[in-house]
């Protein structure tokens, strides 16, 4: 394979190729494409990869790789990188934030460990990164790439407080750091990545109060806060999040009243099961739609326990409505009766009167009324014009 100086694409994936990556591959000095996902590859990457000075989209993700990512990667054409999926281990080098084309870089499910470059996030071109389910520490950098669209940190042991001074980004739509060791309270700065759609921040440690301004987002999607020590009231301006398909807030400490008008928002899902809440579910979400929405709140009521599970009654036990004397029953029923026939009775003779009045118009404007245009010729007429020129056809009123 090394022999082909000349190739420049190598496309070679799901084709159960097993062993190492042959050495020889730094020879091949043209690529710029190199494809060998989803097979059986093992050992180690060849450092002369990421010294192929054409390379730019290098895909080795679902294989068996092990060792570490070359210390030296000196190519700076190099647009994605998608390494997930293997046994990779170690530390990131600084250099994998050297390529100022990089887009992409995929390096979720392996088993790398160590601070993340504080230098990688801000890359000048960075569009996706994903780093989850890896063993990384230490903390999050706060410098953003201004392009960066997509970032999962999950099922990491990333730690400290959240950056409270990430930086403006407008161009961010997912974000997923569920997982984690962070702690201290939800920066309230995270709420100015205006066109995020999906936000995951649940099993992490965050504490205090949910930032009031949570309903700033334009196109907010799915939610998750859940299993983390948030306390407060649910804010109201979450009733501002008219794209929110799926909110989780469930295994919090969150106290007081559920905002009368969040169930005007299109949910499909909702959580907020294992809180203090308190008082009545709000009527839109009193229903069998979100049986299983409000577990474990002994301070919510609902107006039917029987649909909503673990519930008590709104109504206090016992509290049943005072009965009349059957006299005064009969008495009123007798007058509700007389009063219908009345009611009903005025009104019907004044429709039968309306429609006898009516009814000689109602006949004559069903009659079918068909003009007819006055005709320019005669009988006479059309005799003499019965010759043998005007002839069409014959058999029948034609010729026999």
């Amino acid at each position: 394979m090394g022999r082909l100086k000349r190739l420049s694409f190598l496309y070679m994936r799901r084709m159960n190729l097993i062993g190492p990556i042959p050495e020889s591959f730094d020879n091949l000095t043209v690529l710029e494409r190199l494809d060998m996902c989803q097979n059986n590859l093992t050992g180690s990457m060849p450092a002369g990869i990421l010294r192929l000075h054409n390379l730019k989209i290098l895909y080795l993700y679902y294989n068996n790789l092990t060792g570490e990512i070359p210390r030296q990667i000196p190519s700076t054409r190099l647009e994605k990188i998608d390494l997930s999926q293997n046994l990779l281990t170690g530390t990131l080098p600084p250099q994998v934030a050297r390529p100022d084309n990089l887009t992409v870089l995929y390096l979720f499910t392996n088993r790398f460990s160590g601070e993340i470059p504080a230098d990688l996030l801000s890359l000048r071109n960075l569009q996706t990164l994903l780093l989850g389910h890896n063993s990384f520490s230490g903390k999050l950098p706060s410098i953003l790439s201004p392009y960066l669209s997509l970032l999962e940190i999950e099922n990491n042991n990333l730690s400290g407080e959240f950056p409270t001074k990430l930086s403006a980004n407008m161009n961010l739509q997912v974000l997923v750091a569920s997982w984690n060791s962070f702690s201290g309270e939800i920066p309230t700065r995270v709420t100015q990545f205006q066109n995020l759609i999906y936000l995951c921040l649940d099993h992490i440690r965050f504490s205090g109060p949910i930032p009031l301004n949570i309903g700033s987002f334009r196109y907010l999607f799915y939610l998750d806060l859940s299993t983390n020590q948030l306390t407060g009231d649910i804010p109201t301006s979450f009733t501002q999040l008219h794209s929110l398909y799926s909110l989780d807030l469930s295994d919090n400490h969150l106290s007081g009243l559920i905002p009368p008008d969040l169930g005007n928002l299109k949910l499909s899902k909702l959580n907020l099961s294992n809180n203090d809440l308190t008082s009545k579910v709000p009527g839109a979400l009193d229903g069998p739609a979100f049986k299983r929405s409000f577990l474990h709140n002994p301070g919510l009521c609902a107006s039917d326990p029987s649909l909503i599970q673990t519930l008590r009654s709104c109504s206090p036990p016992g509290d049943k409505a005072q009965t009349l004397p059957p006299a005064v029953l009969i008495a009123i029923l007798v007058v509700v009766g007389i009063l219908t026939l009345l009611s009903i009775g005025f009104p019907a003779a004044l429709l039968r009167a309306y429609i006898r009045q009516r009814r000689d118009f109602i006949d004559y404007a069903s009659w079918k009324l068909i003009s007819f245009q006055m005709l320019g010729f005669t009988e006479e007429d059309i005799r003499r014009g019965l010759t043998e020129n005007h002839l069409i056809g014959q058999g029948g009123s034609g010729k026999g």
